[in-house]
């Protein structure tokens, strides 16, 4: 289970003249839809089998992403693998500038199916397979001060059967931000405005995460990704993943609806699978994806320098990746 996780946050640039003004519990009046930039950089901590069977997606070490926001239009920058995600309404395309490929999802749904796990209040969801929590908590601990502006304090946690996620996010409530945002970063979780900084790590236990299927597709399953992973993995397999977000940058500006348009030079794929066999198309389009871009990124000696070692900042301390 790939836990990429990712960024961001913010306030108004004509505030940045009053440093006293508090972001902090906005109400509706006081609030205005974002449409600018937002700079992300982060450091991500993965256990071995993350790694392994993420194709590149996850790797241990210090990542800067972008977003640029309009309406509800959200282009995604990774600028470490150079993956970019453009969301568009309801549909999202997925490309890298390297390899000059793509694919597109008709609906935000059937992408977060083979590419992320969701953590609505509604139900949790972890690549497609939904579960449902045994606690949801999220309660505000106050406010912060981070980039010379009052930020809201969130403190959370989320668990069921398989897995526990823990949550630590400071968050400017001056913006209205689209549904495509906190589904990009905060992987669903309801946050109110832009997150400015976010710490947050997941424990699941693989066994736990597949009661209930039969025991034929379980050894299939652990030996494909024993296979993937270059380790045996079993029942009692752990997966973790550690994140620590922090907005660096931001930028309220005219967005051009041109910077939205994919470059003409991208080739771009589509899964025209009936509707039973979408979902595995769609994954292994999204694998053999992946796996171009990262062999692409280690031949030419890009790929982002790994870090062995496993920490968690805590999100009161000063961060330097």
């Amino acid at each position: 289970m790939n836990k990429k996780i990712i960024t961001f946050a913010l306030f108004l640039l004509s505030a940045l003249v009053a440093s006293a003004q508090t972001d902090g519990n906005k109400s509706n009046a006081d609030k205005r839809v974002f449409e600018g930039e937002l700079q992300y950089r982060s450091e991500e901590n993965y256990n071995e089998m993350v790694v392994n069977t993420s194709f590149g997606m996850s790797y241990n070490g210090a990542r800067n992403t972008r977003y640029i926001i309009k309406g509800d239009k959200l282009l995604f920058i990774d600028e470490c693998t150079h993956v970019h995600t453009l969301i568009d309404g309801n549909g999202v395309t997925i490309y890298s500038d390297l390899i000059n490929k793509g694919i597109h999802f008709d609906q935000f749904s059937e992408y977060a199916q083979c590419m992320l796990n969701t953590y609505s209040k509604d139900g949790i969801s972890y690549l497609g397979v939904k579960v449902t929590p045994t606690l949801y908590r999220f309660e505000n601990e106050g406010t912060a001060t981070l980039m010379d502006r009052t930020a809201d304090y969130v403190k959370g946690r989320i668990e069921n059967a398989s897995a526990s996620t823990d949550f630590d996010i400071y968050a400017f409530s001056s913006f209205i931000m689209p549904k495509a945002y906190t589904a990009m970063v905060m992987r669903g979780v309801e946050t109110d405005g832009v997150i400015g900084k976010t710490v947050w790590k997941v424990t699941n236990i693989i066994g736990n995460a597949m009661n209930g299927v039969s025991d034929k597709i379980k050894r299939s399953v652990y030996k494909k990704m024993s296979k993937i992973a270059g380790t045996n993995v079993a029942p009692s397999t752990d997966v973790k993943g550690y994140c620590m977000i922090k907005l660096t940058d931001i930028k309220e500006r005219v967005v051009d609806d041109a910077e939205f348009a994919l470059p003409a030079d991208i080739k771009i794929s589509s899964n025209s699978e009936s509707s039973l066999r979408k979902r595995a198309a769609s994954m292994t389009l999204l694998t053999d994806f992946y796996k171009e871009n990262h062999a692409y990124l280690l031949k030419h000696n890009m790929y982002p320098t790994q870090v062995n070692r496993e920490v968690v900042f805590s999100i009161d301390e000063e961060w330097d990746f």
